[in-house]
């Protein structure tokens, strides 16, 4: 599958995780970032922003 295209500026990706979590973290990064992206809270919101400003720009 893709990579999300905001992978590059996601913060999820960055966030300083509690040692114990890695396995955690990297199956939600396989989960959300390479995999079913469009299930990822940012990622719809993104598309929603997004959807809203072409219609502003074609109104």
């Amino acid at each position: 599958m893709r990579e999300c295209q905001l992978l590059a500026t996601c913060p999820y990706v960055f966030i300083d995780r509690p040692p114990w979590s890695p396995k955690v973290t990297e199956a939600d990064k396989e989960t959300y970032c390479n995999g079913q992206y469009a299930w990822c809270g940012r990622y719809m919101v993104f598309r929603v922003v997004e959807w809203e400003r072409q219609r502003r720009k074609l109104t």
